[in-house]
């Protein structure tokens, strides 16, 4: 991962466990990184710097509010989508709320959509379906193939990049691929 420091490029990452940690931690050193999540100690955590042990142990941005949404050029979602049993299925609902918490925020000063990038497992034809349903044009899939243990490293060097396509937001998508690749 090659990092270019763009203090002024605003990342926000919903979801602070195993994913979402690690893309936040490392993003952070070179841009301007906001963690949300609902889980109060976690943020705390997060904030006083109590960060797993392999991670680099320094104080971050985290918020359980949404208004870190605001004047974001690029949001991570990376929350759980657990096996639901009585569909049989993934449960995307988590995911669902987050978008719609997302759409509710106006993109405070900024003139253009921050894009938004789905990290969390989905069922096929999911993404596709959100846009349509909360008519955001914005939303991305890009997968994520990080093993639990060396979450940090396979970060830094991915050995593929699967990216999602959203028209009209092709410099958006090129600037994400920059960042994470």
């Amino acid at each position: 991962m090659i990092l270019q420091n763009d203090r002024n490029y605003k990342i926000v990452v919903v979801g602070a466990g195993h994913v979402g940690l690690a893309y936040g931690v490392l993003l952070d050193e070179k841009y301007d990184v906001a963690m949300v999540d609902i889980d109060e100690k976690k943020v705390e955590d997060i904030k006083n710097g109590k960060l797993p042990d392999d991670y680099p142990h320094k104080k971050m941005v985290a918020s359980t509010n949404h208004t870190a949404y605001y004047d974001a050029d690029l949001i991570l979602i990376a929350v759980p989508t657990n096996f639901d049993e009585a569909t049989h299925g993934l449960n995307c609902n988590i995911i669902t709320n987050v978008l719609r918490d997302i759409k509710r925020c106006d993109n405070g000063t900024k003139n253009t959509k921050p894009l938004i990038v789905i990290k969390s497992t989905v069922y096929i034809g999911y993404t596709a379906r959100i846009r349509e349903e909360l008519g955001m044009d914005n939303v991305i899939f890009s997968p994520e193939f990080l093993r639990e243990d060396y979450a940090l490293y396979d970060i830094k060097n991915p050995s593929r990049l699967v990216v999602g396509k959203a028209p009209g937001f092709e410099k958006e998508i090129n600037k994400y691929i920059d960042v994470i690749s």
